[in-house]
């Protein structure tokens, strides 16, 4: 199974190899010799040089909401973005179960 990136096949290369760094390590103690040539082989050609993981859809909405709670709460509240992070980040959750609660 070939990498799904250059910067992932580069990582499996590396590991292949011999490098020291923690995550190389971690792949050789996790992976046997052959795993590791068949994801570090190929062409990079055509790779993208990262590939980002994809939310699953519930965070993907949870995310959604914690982003529109914040920018209802700016407009609704003086000086809310002058708040303490913790007084923010309260005030948000507290809005977003608020919502999860009634099904908004």
């Amino acid at each position: 199974m070939p990498a799904k990136s250059k910067a992932q096949q580069r990582l499996f290369q590396a590991a292949e190899h011999g490098a020291t760094f923690p995550m190389a390590q971690k792949l050789r103690q996790s992976m046997t010799h052959q795993q590791l040539h068949d994801f570090a082989s190929g062409s990079e050609k055509g790779k993208p040089e990262h590939v980002t993981r994809q939310l699953p859809p519930a965070l993907k909405q949870r995310a959604q909401m914690v982003k529109e709670a914040h920018a209802h709460l700016t407009k609704a509240i003086p000086n809310f973005s002058k708040l303490p992070a913790t007084q923010r980040m309260a005030a948000t959750q507290h809005h977003v179960r608020t919502r999860l609660k009634h099904g908004y």
